[in-house]
C-alpha cells in the first residue's frame, strides 16, 4: 500500500471522520472511542471518454450515494470502515443503476498485548480496490472507474493473524517468534474468474542484547508456505541468514549478510534461485537527521544492490529513497503490506515502514493484479516539503518484474500542491507520468493531470468540484486514448 499524492474521489472530504461529525459510540470494545458518520452525496459527472480507447464515447452520469464511515481508534483494537451505495442515471447506458459503490474499504490493525512485552497476537486487515492485470489492455482506468472503482477494478481482500512472542534473555540475546496466518482472495477480473491464497508464515529471530555495543549481531530463520492445498501452485521457502553490524563510531558501521534459500516453486521450478546468498555494505548516520544504508550482494541467481535513504532536510522538508530486489507473488505483497499496517498518535492507518499515510489507492500499481512467481526490483523516492498553508510533494519509481517467461518494467513520477486556500476551502493539483513496457512488447506512457477543490459551506455540508485529464500514448495505434473527466459533487455529513 503506497501514499498517493491526489485522490478525485468526490466524497472524501466527507468520509473523513472529524470530531464534530458523527455519532459517538463511546466505549463499545476493549475501550477507546468508535464513530459513525453518516452521509449522502449527490452529484453529476461527465467524460468524454467512458472506456478510455481509441474510439471514444461519453457520457453523463447524475447520482445519489448514500453512505457512511465507522472509526474505531484505541489501543488495543484500531478500524476504519466506508461503505456506500449508489443510485445514477446514465446516459450512455441511457437508463438507472443501483448498486454498492466500489471504492468501499475497510483497514483494521489490532494487536493485542496477551502479556505486556512478552506475548501478543496480532489481526489485521484490509478490503480494497486493484487495478486489474495490465497486461490484458487495462494499463489505464477511467477517471470515471476510478470514481466507482468499477469494470477494471478487482475487490481484495486479505486478513492476517498470527501470535508474537518476545523474551529477553537478560541483557544478551532477544528473541522473536512469529507465526502468521494469511489469507488473499483477489474478487472476479475481466475473464470472469478470481482468486485465493492462504499462507502460512513461521519465524525466529534471534538477535543481541543491550550488552553488545560494538559487534550487533541476528539470527534469522524462516519458514513460508503459499497456495496451501493447491496441489499445482503451492509454494513452499525456507531462510536461514546471519547478520552482523561492526559499530565503528557514531557515524559509521560496516554490515554483512550471509545466509541460504530453499525454494520450491512450481513457476520457477527450472532455475536457479535458490542456494547461498550474501551482502556486504555499510551504514552511514552522519547527524540525527540523515541515515542511510548500502549493500551489494548474490541472490536468487543475480547480483543485487540493496540501500535505503531517510533524512529529515528540515523541519520543513523531508527525502526517502529505497532500492531493494525480492522474490514475489502478488499474494506475498498484499500481505507484507497489510502486516506493516499500523495506527499514528491521530488515529489515522499508516504505513509502519515509512510512517506515511496510507491514502486509498490514489496511483495504482502500473501492472496491475498479475498471476505466478516474480523477481522484483523496485526504486522509490519521495521528496516532501509544507510551508504555511502550502503542502508539495515529488516521487519517482522504477520497477522491473521478471517472470519465467519475460519481464515487463515500468518508470515514472510526479508532483504534487495542495494549498488551503482558506478556512473553509482547499485546493489540490498533481501531475503524473509512468512508462509501461508489458510481457506481450507494448510499452504504453500514461499522462494524468488532476485538480481539485473543496469548499466546506459548513461542518458538514462539503461542495467538491474535481478535473482530470489522461493521455495514453501506446506503440499499439488503436490503444492510443485520451479523456477528460469533469464532477461536481455536494455531500451532506451528519
Amino acid at each position: 500500500m503506497v501514499q498517493g499524492t491526489a485522490d478525485n474521489r468526490e466524497d472524501d472530504a466527507a468520509a473523513t471522520a472529524n470530531d464534530g461529525l458523527g455519532f459517538d459510540l463511546g466505549d463499545i470494545l476493549f475501550g477507546g472511542r468508535t464513530r459513525l458518520t453518516p452521509r449522502v452525496s449527490v452529484g453529476s459527472f461527465y467524460t468524454d471518454n467512458v472506456d478510455f480507447e481509441s474510439d471514444a464515447r461519453s457520457d453523463f452520469v447524475v447520482f445519489v450515494r448514500p453512505g457512511v464511515s465507522l472509526t474505531r481508534t484505541s489501543r488495543r483494537f484500531n478500524t476504519a470502515l466506508d461503505f456506500s451505495v449508489s443510485a445514477e442515471y446514465s446516459s450512455d447506458e441511457e437508463g438507472f443503476e443501483f448498486g454498492v459503490v466500489n471504492n468501499s474499504e475497510l483497514n483494521s490493525a489490532n494487536r493485542f498485548e496477551v502479556v505486556d512485552d512478552i506475548l501478543a497476537f496480532q489481526a489485521n486487515a484490509a478490503i480494497s480496490q486493484q487495478l486489474i492485470d495490465g497486461a490484458v489492455g487495462t494499463s489505464a482506468a477511467t477517471a470515471s472507474d476510478i470514481d466507482r472503482r468499477q469494470n477494471n477494478f478487482a475487490t481484495v481482500q486479505r486478513y492476517l493473524a498470527g501470535p508474537i512472542l518476545t523474551y529477553r534473555f537478560g541483557r544478551l540475546v532477544n528473541s522473536e517468534s512469529v507465526l502468521r496466518v494469511g489469507y488473499v482472495n483477489i474478487g472476479e477480473t475481466t475473464d470472469g474468474e478470481g482468486s485465493d491464497s492462504l499462507d502460512v508464515l513461521v519465524s525466529q529471530v534471534f538477535s543481541s542484547g543491550p550488552l553488545f555495543s560494538t559487534v550487533l549481531w541476528s539470527l534469522t530463520g524462516s519458514y513460508e508456505q503459499a497456495d496451501i492445498g493447491d496441489a499445482e501452485e503451492e509454494r513452499e521457502q525456507t531462510t536461514f541468514a546471519a547478520n552482523g553490524e561492526y559499530v565503528i563510531d557514531r557515524q559509521w558501521s560496516l554490515l554483512g549478510t550471509v545466509g541460504h534459500d530453499d525454494i520450491n516453486d512450481p513457476d520457477f521450478r527450472n532455475e536457479d534461485l535458490e542456494g547461498p546468498f550474501w551482502n556486504v555494505g555499510f551504514a552511514a548516520r552522519p547527524n540525527r537527521r540523515l541515515t542511510s544504508e548500502v549493500r551489494f550482494g548474490r541472490r536468487f541467481g543475480d547480483d543485487e544492490l540493496l540501500f535505503r535513504l531517510d533524512y529529515d532536510i528540515s523541519e520543513r522538508a523531508s527525502l526517502q529513497a529505497s532500492f531493494d530486489r525480492t522474490l514475489e507473488t502478488e499474494e506475498q505483497l498484499f500481505l507484507r503490506d497489510l502486516s506493516f499496517l499500523g495506527v499514528d498518535d491521530q488515529g489515522n492507518f499508516i504505513d509502519l515502514r515509512t510512517g506515511q499515510l496510507i491514502a486509498p489507492d490514489s496511483e495504482f500499481d502500473p501492472f496491475g493484479l498479475q498471476q505466478g512467481t516474480f523477481i522484483r526490483e523496485r526504486f522509490e523516492s519521495r521528496l516532501d516539503y509544507a510551508r504555511r498553508r502550502d503542502n508539495f510533494a515529488v516521487n519517482g519509481f522504477y520497477e522491473s518484474r521478471e517472470f519465467v517467461v519475460g519481464t515487463e518494467d515500468a518508470v515514472g513520477g510526479g508532483a504534487s500542491w495542495s494549498r488551503r486556500l482558506s478556512r473553509e476551502t482547499s485546493s489540490v493539483m498533481s501531475f503524473n507520468v509512468r512508462n509501461t513496457d508489458f510481457e506481450d512488447d507494448t510499452t504504453d506512457q500514461l499522462y494524468t493531470f488532476r485538480a481539485g477543490l473543496n469548499h466546506n459551506f459548513y461542518q458538514d455540508l462539503t461542495l467538491s468540484l474535481n478535473y482530470v485529464h489522461q493521455h495514453r500514448d501506446s506503440d499499439v495505434d488503436d490503444r492510443n486514448a485520451t479523456e477528460n473527466f469533469v464532477s461536481l459533487t455536494l455531500t451532506k455529513s451528519f
